[in-house]
């Protein structure tokens, strides 16, 4: 095993610049970011997103936006996993919604993270394409029989 090398010692060597250390370990992280979304980003996976980069609805005010990550379902699952890749996504909400009568395109679901079993709805009739940077972590995954369901809506 080699002991690690130090900068001092790869300066007077190979003539390495910091910089270019900086730029590797950077790199090397965002490639991690971009292997966990090609495992886990797909259809009906469910990922938290900052609540202000969520395009809700015109009637939000800046008071109402939560600190805490807001529940999204991927409707569609993208062909391409980089940073700036697009991704169709519906917002998930916790105010009741009456699926089915007022609401036709909503999604009922049970989101444990967001709290223990506080029911999600998932509103498909508000559906945009969010930045695949903006996703903050996996969630939860729907299960089988709401898939078939989402699949019935759409």
């Amino acid at each position: 095993m080699n002991p690690k090398k130090t900068y001092a010692s790869l300066h007077e060597v190979h003539k390495v610049k910091k910089k270019e250390i900086k730029k590797f370990s950077r790199s090397e992280k965002l490639n991690a970011a971009i292997v966990k979304r090609e495992l886990k980003l797909h259809y009906g996976s469910v990922w938290g997103i900052d609540d202000k980069s969520v395009p809700f609805d015109a009637k939000r005010k800046d008071e109402d936006l939560k600190e805490s990550l807001r529940p999204c379902l991927v409707i569609e699952t993208p062909k391409s996993f980089e940073d700036y890749d697009l991704v169709e996504m519906a917002p998930g909400t916790t105010h009741f919604h009456p699926v089915g009568i007022e609401y036709p395109e909503c999604l009922r679901a049970d989101v444990p993270p967001e709290d223990l079993y506080k029911t999600t709805y998932f509103l498909l009739y508000l559906r945009w394409s969010s930045v695949q940077k903006n996703l903050f972590r996996n969630l939860t995954e729907l299960s089988t029989e709401l898939k078939n369901l989402l699949i019935k809506y759409l």
